[in-house]
């Protein structure tokens, strides 16, 4: 959510990153508690919190609010979850792809799928020192280059992806998500079972559940930059079949109706109106 009470700090990827790593961004969070709707996204956060943590919810009760953690990673999710700052906090927020994720974090992307986990649990104390540095420094520059020779040092570590699954990734980001999964396969020499399992490992989901989020996000990307064109035309624009196509995945995936969501696009905030349960 975007409002006067939190503040961000901007920092331009260095090019050895830019294909595992989307963003870089600092927070700083002055303001009251806020109850946030985190819509999926495709890809994956990494949160190095050094202040206060945050409440947060899961894939199978994403209305409450039952886990309170300060550095923390989630994998691909396909559907919306809530979060909120108990306190005025600040951390750095990561956010990778995929394929990123998996060569970063070294972790078999299906065990995260809808998943958030504490940092520390993936990569124990380094993550954990590297936390408390980050909370030292003072200035945002330093902050941000540690966390970049961190992130270079897991990708030199890592053998890499499956070149197969890399090509077919890109098809798929290409086209949107518009892509049919039988011409992947027949392109590749590859069985369903076999793409199925190699996107599992390294992507989180199967190729078609990739491809509705691609195409959502699409969506997503379109009723925002263009608030005034209809969803009737967004759906033709994003590949949908029809209308109510679209209206059936922006509420599997978000949790509201497209009115609402359109509403919270123009407005800059994603609040949830009283309906979140405390744990």
């Amino acid at each position: 959510m975007l409002n006067d009470d939190v503040h961000f700090e901007s920092w331009q990827v260095t090019l050895p990153l830019r294909p595992y790593v989307n963003r870089i961004v600092g927070f700083r969070d002055v303001g009251p508690p806020v109850i946030r709707r985190e819509l999926p996204q495709v890809g994956c956060p990494m949160l190095f919190v050094f202040g206060a943590p945050f409440r947060l919810s899961d894939r199978e009760q994403p209305a409450v609010l039952s886990s309170t953690r300060g550095s923390f990673t989630a994998g691909v999710f396909d559907t919306f979850t809530m979060s909120q700052s108990t306190e005025p906090t600040s951390g750095v927020q990561v956010d990778l792809s995929p394929l990123g994720a998996y060569i970063i974090g070294g972790t078999p992307m299906q065990e995260l799928s809808n998943r958030i986990v504490n940092m520390e649990d993936l990569s124990g104390r380094e993550v954990r020192d590297l936390a408390e540095r980050l909370g030292s420094l003072k200035r945002w520059d330093e902050r941000f280059q540690l966390i970049e020779t961190f992130l270079l040092d897991r990708v030199r570590q890592h053998s890499g992806v499956t070149p197969e699954v890399l090509w077919a990734w890109k098809q798929m980001v290409a086209a949107n998500g518009n892509v049919s999964v039988a011409l992947i396969t027949d392109e590749l020499q590859w069985s369903r079972k076999r793409l199925r399992a190699a996107f599992l490992r390294e992507v989180g989901f199967p190729p078609k559940t990739m491809g509705r989020l691609l195409r959502y996000r699409y969506a997503m990307d379109l009723a925002t930059g263009y608030p005034h064109v209809g969803w009737s035309e967004i759906a033709s624009r994003a590949g949908y079949s029809d209308q109510s196509h679209l209206h059936r995945d922006l509420l599997a995936f978000t949790g509201t109706t497209p009115v609402a969501l359109r509403s919270e696009l123009v407005e800059g905030t994603f609040v949830q109106d009283g309906q979140i349960i405390d744990s």
